[in-house]
């Protein structure tokens, strides 16, 4: 076998960075269950979302994940060990959503303390790896300033320090963007853009649902304890353009119908204003716009009818409220 082969089939055997397989957390005896039967997998070098409601679950997973929560049932597997093993433990980064820090310490002085317990005080790069974490998080300027007098969004930074410092290979992140203000939010992005272009895997809990469409690669929703959907970023979008008539003229039905033959894609819907074209996928739109022209068909506007993360929280709260009917109906009865 050659080493390419030898290469690709270990990467195969690999196990998934996470597996969560019916997880319960339940509170007072049994009688409140937190989290009901969740099952989770994460691949290495995901960046993965955990979205939800306020209350559905996901910081008593983040919890139970990183073994600061004792579980009632079920089983997690972190590279294949158990949450709490020394193994996972030396390559786990964790940011709380509310961060409390050594306060009479400045940045520089909390980062050094930081790297030698994760054993990276002796590191030849040890001082670059400091500057590059302050750098990243952009607390340069105030890295001498003690921590006792920085912001709650300074101290969100200083938290992502810690994490870049320790050189994770799997990293917790609940609510980073907290307290953050919009430079801080682009800066979380960025170390997320970061984290994914080393393969580190990342579990980020977040409500900033346009952040996490533009650095996540799959994501979790959950909902009152449960696993309602776990599927790739790129799932959630349509694959349905539309294309805006140029001045309402619409044209020939003969003439738009070959136009999409063409290109083989599928007409949805016409009307006098518009169309609605369904794409094999996304990269088919540039082959459409070229046929539409090439065809002398006027066209004002084309753009993808996106279906976003924030709809998995109307279609909740919809069929919460077709429960709450359906039961009324029947108590009526």
């Amino acid at each position: 076998m050659s080493n390419d082969s030898a290469s690709a089939s270990h990467e195969q055997q690999l196990p998934p960075a996470v597996i969560v397989e019916g997880l319960v957390k339940s509170y007072y005896f049994g009688r409140i269950k937190a989290l009901d039967g969740v099952d989770l997998r994460v691949e290495d070098g995901d960046v993965f979302a955990l979205i939800g409601p306020n209350g559905a679950g996901k910081t008593t997973l983040m919890g139970c994940m990183l073994a600061l929560l004792r579980t009632n049932r079920g089983r997690i597997r972190i590279f294949g060990k158990a949450p709490d093993h020394i193994d996972v433990r030396k390559v786990t980064g964790f940011l709380p959503e509310r961060p409390s820090f050594e306060s009479w310490m400045n940045a520089t002085q909390f980062l050094k303390f930081h790297q030698m317990l994760a054993g990276r005080s002796n590191d030849a790069t040890a001082e670059a790896d400091i500057k590059h974490a302050l750098e990243s998080v952009e607390l340069e300027n105030v890295s001498k300033r003690q921590i006792s007098k920085y912001s709650r969004g300074m101290l969100q930074r200083l938290g992502l320090a810690q994490v870049i410092i320790g050189k994770p290979r799997i990293c917790f992140l609940d609510e980073p963007t907290s307290g953050m203000d919009p430079p801080g939010m682009d800066m979380v992005r960025n170390v997320l853009t970061q984290f994914r272009k080393q393969k580190v895997t990342v579990i980020v809990n977040s409500h900033h649902l346009d952040e996490i469409e533009r650095v996540c690669t799959r994501f979790a929703f959950i909902r009152k304890g449960k696993m309602e959907t776990q599927e790739s970023i790129s799932n959630i979008h349509s694959k349905m353009m539309i294309a805006r008539w140029a001045n309402g003229l619409t044209p020939d039905a003969d003439v738009l119908k070959t136009a999409m033959e063409e290109c083989g894609v599928t007409l949805a819907d016409v009307t006098d204003e518009h169309c609605k074209i369904v794409l094999n996928g996304r990269q088919n739109a540039s082959n459409v716009i070229q046929s539409l022209v090439r065809n002398n068909i006027s066209i004002e506007e084309i753009f993808f009818d996106r279906r976003g993360l924030s709809d998995l929280f109307k279609v909740a709260k919809t069929n919460d409220a077709r429960r709450v009917e359906d039961t009324m109906d029947d108590e009526k009865r």
